[in-house]
This record gives structure tokens, C-alpha cells and sequence, in this order.
């Protein structure tokens, strides 16, 4: 996937699933093929929703990077319900940097929707943390922090209006 040939990152995920059908990593980076990710994303949540389960039952705790990719496949599906608590959870706890960095923008795209700015700030400051001269993560930034003052000047205004002398 490195060299973005995303058929031949199939094909050997593909084969690595066979010799080890339960290699998470296999299963999670073949998730992530964005032609996979075109085709099939509303199956990809079916499926990793059924791993989690299965291997949830079996006390495995290393599913933080399967957990943040079924949140960002289920965000792209558009069928979102409440935001999956699974995913919640998952995003502090990633730990390579430009899967952190993708589920935390999308992430940010979903609180920023639902005009929870506090939780999008909260992200915003993660990642400005991680990336602190990234022009996308910056530009968010600004936008969620501009619109946090705005919404602060208006109450504030609201609060004391300022009255002639």
C-alpha cells in the first residue's frame, strides 16, 4: 500500500489472511485499500463488526486499530448512529501516527457536523500535538477554534450587553 498500488496490497493481504485468517493487521490494512474501501465499505463494517465480536469473546485486547477502522468504515457508510463508543475509545490509544492523524480528521468531520466543537477541539489538539505544521490539521484547527470564539463573544455579548453611556 506504501508504494499505492493498491491491487498488488490486495492480493497479498489477500494471502496472508489465507495462511492466517486471524492476522489483524492483514485484515485491518486490507480495510484500508481505498478501492476496497469504495467497493465494499458497508461489507467491511459487517465483517469487523463480526470480528470485534468473535474476538472480543476471546478476551483479545489489541483491537484499538480494528475498532478506529470500523468507526471511520461505518462514518463513510453514512450510516451513523450515535458515535460508536468503540471508536471513542480507539482514538487515544493508536499509536501509529497516520492512522491516529485519518481517524482523528474524521473524527473531527463528525463532531464538527453535530456541532460539538468542545470534542472536535479536543482532536484538533491531539493531532496539532502530532502534526504541528500540517496545513490540514492546522486548518481545522483555526476553523473550530474560530467558530469557539465566535460562540464566546456572542454569549458574552448576550451576558452584558453594553449599554450607552
Amino acid at each position: 500500500m506504501k508504494a499505492a498500488r493498491p491491487a498488488d496490497a490486495i492480493v497479498e493481504f489477500s494471502a496472508i489472511l489465507a495462511i492466517d485468517p486471524q492476522n489483524l493487521d492483514a485484515r485491518a490494512n486490507l480495510g484500508r485499500s481505498p478501492s476496497i474501501l469504495r467497493a465494499t465499505t458497508a461489507k467491511a463494517t459487517r465483517i469487523c463488526r463480526r470480528l470485534l465480536l468473535k474476538l472480543g469473546k476471546r478476551g483479545q485486547s489489541d483491537l484499538v486499530k480494528l475498532r478506529a477502522l470500523l468507526g471511520m468504515a461505518e462514518k463513510r457508510t453514512g450510516k451513523m448512529r450515535p458515535l460508536p463508543a468503540t471508536w471513542n475509545k480507539a482514538f487515544p490509544l493508536l499509536t501509529e501516527q497516520k492512522l491516529k492523524v485519518e481517524a482523528g480528521m474524521e473524527l473531527i468531520e463528525l463532531y464538527y457536523a453535530r456541532s460539538d466543537l468542545p470534542k472536535a477541539a479536543e482532536v484538533a489538539n491531539v493531532l496539532r500535538q502530532l502534526k504541528p505544521d500540517d496545513p490540514d490539521i492546522l486548518y481545522a484547527a483555526h476553523r473550530i477554534f474560530s467558530e469557539l470564539a465566535d460562540e464566546t463573544t456572542l454569549a458574552l455579548a448576550m451576558a452584558r450587553p453594553i449599554l450607552p453611556h
